[in-house]
């Protein structure tokens, strides 16, 4: 699996809390070398997974602001989840999607959030 330590996950975390996710997939098309479509799936997926526990967390906090907290390799890690699911295909991306939530749920909760 590629790693998504081409990018800065700082520069991530700002991506993935933009409300235009189109410099997201620009940065993954180029740090992941995917073409338009699967790189803008791959960013629809990250910023939906990490949309999901902030929602599941309760939500109360401004997302920004939690988002802020996540650590850095849980974002590279929703990163590289959301390529997975975008170089495999639209059956494995589902899995993949819960998988991504799964996860981020699973450190959510030991974090407190």
């Amino acid at each position: 699996m590629t790693t998504a330590t081409a990018t800065a996950p700082a520069d991530l975390r700002a991506l993935i809390g933009a409300p235009d996710l189109i410099p997201l997939a620009a940065c993954l098309a180029r740090s992941h070398g995917l073409a338009a479509m699967p790189a803008a799936y791959a960013a629809a997926v990250a910023e939906c997974a990490t949309h999901a526990v902030w929602e599941g967390a309760g939500g109360s906090t401004p997302y920004a602001q939690w988002l802020a907290t996540v650590p850095e390799a849980v974002i590279a890690a929703a990163v590289d989840l959301a390529v997975a699911a975008a170089r495999d295909g639209h059956e494995v991306a589902l899995r993949h999607l819960a998988c991504t939530r799964a996860v981020l749920d699973a450190i959510a909760t030991q974090l407190g959030h």
